[in-house]
């Protein structure tokens, strides 16, 4: 019930359809006076509302009474039946048992680091020892006069420690008690080189002449040899203008120290020798230093300026003239490497 100036607007409400409460409203009976002027415009107004009324009233929805009691239908409640329930986890217990796996995680991770840091300890130690076991090898060998070879009998040398005259010694009554398996082994790497059946030859015979005492020969035999088998191998047999071996202490001296045989450290030591010792010019001021120098000179020895003979200075000449045929025959093996055509 809504009060005008002194009248009354009467409207009938129900709970039926929005549509038709819009159809009552606008039927409704409006009794009172006013001025024209506001007469005219509520007139006007109730006319709009009913042309709304008349487009709209078929799509309004029916206003719904609400209760406060909400009805779950019985399908609904038995499919909610059928859905098992969930169980939340004791977060409590789980962050208990990750905190554990975290902490054994690290105790683990920190064990495995030290046992790394252990094994790269020891293998670095062990090389480390090795190495240093070569380099007080190599120089007791050389304080002793003796070339290193794949034949040397390296555990005499540790026998010896730092005595250079016992080890001189020792090593010389090795070489000549183990001669037959000594010269065995020399055969059997002379004979697998890539070299020409002369070197090979001539070189058997110098082993013939130390198994016979002949020590002044071996020297005296082996330098034409080698020289012999660089000029073909390494000029093409063109005549070279000096004898100081150029252009094999070149070949030699591009190799990797794992090319001939003993290797490494060892394998320097002999290059040393080729580059610096075995075809210097011996002048009258270092004539005592080659003389005191148990591995023959080229030029000391052909030239008569040293006389090299012992077993020693022999054997000394034939491990030099091995190498060499390795240095050979390694870049030989390297010349054809390089030269040979790559599959497809």
């Amino acid at each position: 019930m809504s009060k005008g100036v002194g009248q009354e607007i009467k409207i009938e409400e129900s709970s039926a359809s929005g549509a038709d409460q819009f159809q009552k409203l606008n039927a409704a009976t409006i009794n009172f006076e006013l001025a024209p002027e506001v007469s005219d415009g509520l007139r006007r107004l109730a006319e709009q509302q009913a042309r709304i009324s008349k487009g709209f009233a078929d799509n309004i929805p029916l206003i719904p009474e609400f209760d406060t009691k909400i009805v779950v239908p019985d399908a609904l409640q038995r499919l909610m039946s059928a859905i098992p329930r969930l169980e939340l986890p004791n977060w409590s217990g789980i962050s208990a048992e990750f905190t554990l796996g975290m902490e054994n995680f690290a105790r683990v991770t920190s064990q495995l680091t030290l046992d790394i840091d252990l094994a790269k300890q020891a293998m670095f130690g062990q090389a480390f020892q090795q190495m240093a076991l070569v380099e007080r090898r190599a120089k007791r060998l050389e304080h002793s006069g003796w070339l290193p070879h794949y034949t040397t009998p390296f555990n005499i040398i540790d026998e010896c420690e730092d005595d250079s005259e016992l080890l001189r010694q020792k090593i010389g009554g090795y070489y000549f008690a183990e001669w037959v398996s000594v010269r065995s082994k020399l055969t059997e790497h002379i004979l697998q080189y890539n070299i020409d059946q002369e070197s090979k030859e001539t070189f058997l015979e110098a082993l013939d002449a130390h198994e016979a005492g002949l020590f002044r020969c071996v020297c005296r035999v082996l330098f034409p040899e080698v020289e012999r088998l660089s000029r073909i191998e390494l000029l093409g047999n063109a005549l070279p203008s000096k004898a100081s071996q150029k252009d094999l202490r070149g070949v030699a001296g591009d190799l990797t120290m794992s090319e001939t045989e003993p290797g490494g450290r060892f394998a320097l030591d002999l290059y040393r020798k080729l580059e610096k010792h075995l075809y210097a010019n011996v002048e009258s001021t270092t004539l005592i230093q080659y003389e005191q120098d148990s591995v023959p000179n080229r030029h000391a020895a052909l030239h008569g300026l040293v006389a090299y003979r012992t077993a020693q200075n022999s054997l000394n000449t034939i491990i030099m003239t091995d190498y060499i045929f390795q240095v050979i025959h390694a870049a030989k093996l390297s010349v054809a490497a390089s030269i040979s055509p790559t599959s497809p």
